[in-house]
């Protein structure tokens, strides 16, 4: 499984390196930006970033959604207290007990 997540472009790709600087979870970045040389993002525009390299541009809702979405899987907030969880999951989880 892959796993990519929405960064937002700090400074425009270098044209000798072709990396631009984004923000990716709050830590600036270089990242690869050359599978998006058609169209180049620029300052303040969302991508998707996986293994170093931009694979696509995203809508800035789009970017918030995911991030939203990651920070509730952080805070435990998907699986209610009360879940009636499998038992693997529950020895993996000492608080379900």
């Amino acid at each position: 499984m892959c796993f990519g997540l929405p960064g937002r472009l700090i400074e425009a790709a270098d044209a000798d390196t072709g990396l631009a600087l984004v923000d990716v979870g709050g830590q600036p970045r270089p990242v690869n930006m050359a599978l998006l040389a058609t169209d180049p993002p620029g300052p303040g525009d969302w991508v998707l970033v996986h293994a170093g390299f931009a694979l696509s541009r995203l809508a800035e809702d789009d970017a918030r959604a995911v991030l939203d979405l990651m920070a509730s899987v952080d805070d435990g907030d998907l699986v209610p207290a009360d879940a009636d969880l499998p038992d693997w999951a529950r020895a993996a989880d000492p608080a379900a007990s």
